[in-house]
This record gives structure tokens, sequence and C-alpha cells, in this order.
């Protein structure tokens, strides 16, 4: 496994067929590396996502979301957090407010897998564990 450097989990993103606009974050406590930002998809779809970089990192918040959409992926060196889905009053879930048709929602979570994706094979040359 390796830690990926904040220039290098850039570049593996921009691979993807996605328009980005990247926005500056504050290195989270624990980590080496993080970059924010959004990601604009084909139907106009838009997720935001934080990536923080390094063993034991703290979480990059996202607009609309804070950190509660945030997933570990310890092996790959990682935390990603995005907007799919958001709490409600009372503590429920939903579908992030930018997400306004099915195909837009179904292309949100096909985003956020591809990008998973590519920085865990980049870290560990594996897929991301179920």
């Amino acid at each position: 496994m390796q830690i990926l450097k904040t220039e290098e989990a850039k570049q593996l993103l921009l691979q993807l067929p996605y328009r980005y606009h990247l926005r500056p974050v504050a290195l989270p406590e624990g980590a080496s590396g993080a970059l924010a930002g959004s990601a604009i998809g084909q139907h106009r779809t838009i997720v935001h996502f934080g990536v923080a970089l390094g063993r034991d990192s703290g979480l990059v918040s996202v607009p609309h979301a804070g950190t509660s959409g945030a997933y570990g992926y310890p092996d790959g060196g990682f935390m990603f957090t995005d907007d799919l889905q958001v709490r409600g009053k009372h503590h429920t879930w939903h579908r992030g407010s930018q997400f306004r048709t099915a195909a837009q929602w179904d292309e949100a979570t096909t985003m956020v897998v591809k990008m998973q994706e590519k920085l865990c094979k980049a870290a560990t040359g594996e897929p991301c564990p179920p």
C-alpha cells in the first residue's frame, strides 16, 4: 500500500470523464494531503466530495453534508466524503437536493464509485473493499 500525495490523487480523478471544480481545503488532523471540490457528470449531475489522504486522518467536510457521508478506506490510506445522502430532520437520510432526476441520482452513485475505485486501485493495486 502507498499513501497517495494530493497531486497524485488529483491527477487520478482528472482521468475520469467528469469536469471538476476544485476548492482549497484545510489539511484535516492526521492527514498528509487533501483535496475537495465538485465533480460534474454528463447529466449536469453535481457531486461534492472531499478526500483526506493518510492513515488515521480526519475528514474533509463537504457543503450541506458535512462529514456525515464519509467512507474510510484504511488499506488505501484515504477517507472519502460526499453528499449523495444528507441527514434531514429527525436524523433521517435523503438524497442530496441537487439530484433532481433518476438519471442524475444513478449517475451520481456511479461517479462516486468510480472516483473511489480509481484511488483504491492506485494506492493498493486492488478494488475498494465492499
